[in-house]
């Protein structure tokens, strides 16, 4: 004797479980015009992580440009015996240049 087919509209039972299982009701599933995409196993976009030892740092540099630059009059820089004069700006980027150089090759040694 052939199976009887479930009356038209309705699903019949083992049939429903497998689709339940599989996630897949029917048209319910089809994805909307507003709806959101699914992950499709691609990898997400992540902002990138600042670490707030970066944040310091550019905002160091930047203070220190605006220090350099803020400062423009020549003064009179003395040595042990003799004495130069330059510019405020000069004698401020150098001696933060020797500073960050400073920094840079004590951090190559523990390394």
């Amino acid at each position: 004797m052939a199976a009887k087919a479930p009356p038209a509209g309705r699903v019949d039972v083992p049939e429903r479980r497998a689709r339940e299982s599989l996630g897949t009701h029917g048209p319910a599933d089809r994805p909307t015009e507003n709806a959101m995409p699914q992950n499709d196993g691609a990898p997400r976009t992540r902002r990138p992580n600042v670490s707030p030892r970066l944040v310091a740092g550019v905002l160091l540099v930047a203070l220190a440009i605006w220090f350099v630059l803020i400062n423009n009059r020549s003064v009179r820089i003395h040595f042990w015996i003799p004495w130069a004069e330059a510019p405020m700006w000069f004698v401020l980027g150098a001696t933060f240049l020797a500073g960050a150089a400073t920094t840079w090759l004590f951090q190559l040694r523990k390394k």
